[in-house]
């Protein structure tokens, strides 16, 4: 990454942001996103960006800066810096996130320099559940397109709200005489999605050298498990040590849960989830799931101890994603549903290809990857 300037014909320049653009950009955060503007800044800010471990120098930060001829900033494009296995190899990667253009400036192309610039000082570029907009413009410079990634869920426990709105929605889109019909559906749906998790709870046969523990920290267990499954993944984000504590031990405003599988003194396996907490909606969210795609077992033991603890905690539903099909697999076992699915882009300059190609059916991406898992959570 470099700070160097690209002014342009109509006084627009951008340029990589240095540590002195901090205020600058905070307060220009601020005026974007107004109402969630203080779950961006400052803390997350400097976690994300700042105090980014995975940072090749001190002198410039992974934020891209679109300034006006005064010098204001009217645009961000930012990266999120992650350590990643491609190819066999290990790279500095970045997630691409808050790219964000002031009204003023909109349709005048401040959008594409933003990311042409990202793409040109980032070694392999990611995106993941953004715009439409966002998408386009990212395949135009050269991106491909991933498969999309499944959103699972598993509700076991409808709120009135939530009835309330399905209802509300039945009234306004069918005729009273079908509305019975309806509420009788949607009340056999509950009926059979509670029914479906208990099932599966109880039809569960452990294997009895599986222990389960709740972690409190990362370390050397945990780098041996990553060593011994990373080869079942031809891409992944390096789950080692340095950046599972950053990513989920140091986030602000997040208190993740660790959960681990082991075998006598063998780490087998680990997920990582949290609930929410207002003014989320209630929901549990299990973000990473990190184990042999093959130990099925292992895999399941956690998913089901993960989801009675988050409905123990008195959420109604719980969510997760994974682009992994053994997982998925296990998932839909335990009475997991497809709710919808995400899309991610990935380049790595002129080779976007060549990587899309390398990753088809490789990937193991989830909530906890990119900017996807953030507080407040949509939904």
């Amino acid at each position: 990454m470099t700070g160097q300037a690209l002014p342009d014909q109509h006084g627009l320049t951008t340029r990589q942001a240095v540590p002195s653009d901090r205020a600058a950009i905070l307060s220009f955060v601020e005026r974007s996103y107004q109402r969630i503007a203080r779950w961006r800044v400052p803390d997350r800010w400097d976690w994300q960006f700042a105090q980014n471990p995975f940072r090749a120098s001190p002198d410039v930060l992974p934020v891209f800066l679109a300034l006006d001829s005064a010098g204001r900033i009217v645009g961000q494009s930012c990266v999120m810096l992650v350590p990643m296995q491609l190819l066999g190899r290990s790279h500095t990667a970045g997630w691409g996130c808050d790219l964000f253009v002031a009204p003023e400036w909109r349709g005048r192309g401040v959008a594409r320099r933003l990311q042409a610039s990202v793409h040109a000082a980032t070694e392999v570029h990611l995106s993941l559940n953004m715009a439409a907009e966002t998408r386009h413009l990212k395949l135009e410079l050269g991106d491909a397109l991933l498969d999309p990634i499944p959103v699972y869920e598993l509700t076991v426990r409808y709120e009135a709200s939530a009835i309330r709105q399905v209802l509300e929605q039945r009234f306004s889109a069918l005729r009273a005489g079908y509305l019975m019909s309806g509420t009788s559906k949607l009340l056999a749906a509950i009926a059979s999605t509670s029914a479906g998790w208990k099932q599966s709870r109880r039809g569960r046969h452990p294997d009895p050298s599986i222990r389960l523990l709740e972690g409190k920290e990362f370390g050397r267990e945990h780098d041996e498990l990553w060593s011994r499954v990373a080869g079942s993944f031809r891409s992944a984000i390096e789950r080692r040590t340095p950046y599972l504590d950053w990513k989920y031990l140091r986030q602000p405003h997040l208190t993740y849960r660790i959960l681990e599988a082991w075998r006598g003194e063998v780490l087998a396996g680990f997920v990582v989830f949290r609930t929410s907490r207002a003014p989320e909606a209630a929901c549990g969210r299990i973000v990473d799931v990190v184990a042999d795609p093959r130990d099925q077992e292992a895999v399941a033991a956690l998913i089901v101890r993960a989801v009675n603890s988050l409905l123990e905690e008195g959420c109604p539903r719980v969510r997760v994603a994974t682009s992994v099909s053994a997982f998925a697999a296990v998932f839909e076992r335990v009475g997991f549903r497809r709710v919808e699915e995400m899309t991610a882009v990935v380049g790595k300059g002129e080779a976007s290809a060549e990587v899309v190609k390398a990753t088809e059916g490789g990937w193991l991406l989830g909530m906890g990857d990119g900017d996807w898992d953030q507080f407040p959570a949509p939904g």
